[in-house]
C-alpha cells in the first residue's frame, strides 16, 4: 500500500482498511475521496471484507465512483456539503 498511496494519505487509508477487516465492517464514504498532486475526486466509495477461509477477514473488495477535478479549489460537486469527506462504518456481525 505504501507504493500506491501518498505518504500523507497512507496512514488514513491503512487505518480504514484495517478497520474493515478487523471488526469486520462495511465502509461507505463520500465527498473528497481521492487526493493526488493537484487533483481531487468527488464521489462515493465502499469497502467490504473478504475471507479466504470463510471466517477470518483477510482481504478487501471495494468500488469507487468519482469525478476527477483539476484542483481542490474548483470542486463543483452537486452540493457543497458533498465535497466534505464523510466515512461511515457498519458492523457485519
Amino acid at each position: 500500500m505504501k507504493d500506491v498511496f501518498l505518504p500523507g494519505t497512507y496512514d488514513l487509508v491503512f487505518a480504514r482498511y484495517k478497520r474493515i477487516v478487523s471488526e469486520p465492517s462495511f465502509m461507505h464514504g463520500h465527498g473528497k475521496i481521492f487526493t493526488g498532486i493537484n487533483r481531487i475526486g468527488c464521489g462515493e466509495e465502499i469497502g467490504l471484507p473478504l475471507s479466504e477461509d470463510g471466517s477470518r477477514a483477510d482481504g478487501i473488495i471495494g468500488a469507487t465512483a468519482h469525478e476527477i477535478i483539476p484542483t481542490a479549489a474548483s470542486c463543483h460537486c452537486a452540493a457543497e456539503s458533498f465535497c466534505k469527506e464523510e466515512v461511515e462504518f457498519f458492523p457485519l456481525d
